[in-house]
């Protein structure tokens, strides 16, 4: 009979704690499932940031090319009426494509202004 008691008291025992490890482990699913949410918040916030981010850094370069290429084209168009008014052609062309892109550089004007006048 002690025997018999004993198989009960380990039955009841193992029932106990197999109970409180389903609890636990209840409690830790949980757990990950709202860090899982938590982590799923964070990484939509980091891609909402980092697509803001994105265009405030790409809109003012693209905006920049385009106003270089812009002016690029301005002073070519300038140099073109230089050469159309003054027959300009070959070395002496390139010269005076030369003083206008100094001028550019070295007074308040730009190159474009420069061939213009």
């Amino acid at each position: 009979m002690a025997a018999t008691a004993l198989i009960g008291a380990l039955r009841v025992d193992l029932s106990m704690n197999s109970a409180a490890f389903k609890r636990a482990a209840s409690e830790a699913q949980r757990a990950i499932t709202q860090m899982n949410q938590r982590m799923g918040a964070i990484s939509a916030n980091l891609r909402t940031a980092g697509s803001r981010l994105g265009l405030a850094v790409s809109a003012p370069v693209i905006g920049g090319f385009a106003a270089v290429i812009r002016a690029s084209g301005n002073f070519e168009q300038a140099m073109n009426r230089v050469s159309a008014l003054s027959g300009a052609t070959g070395a002496e062309f390139a010269q005076l494509k030369s003083v206008a892109q100094e001028l550019g550089a070295t007074t308040k004007f730009s190159a474009s202004e420069a061939a213009d006048a």
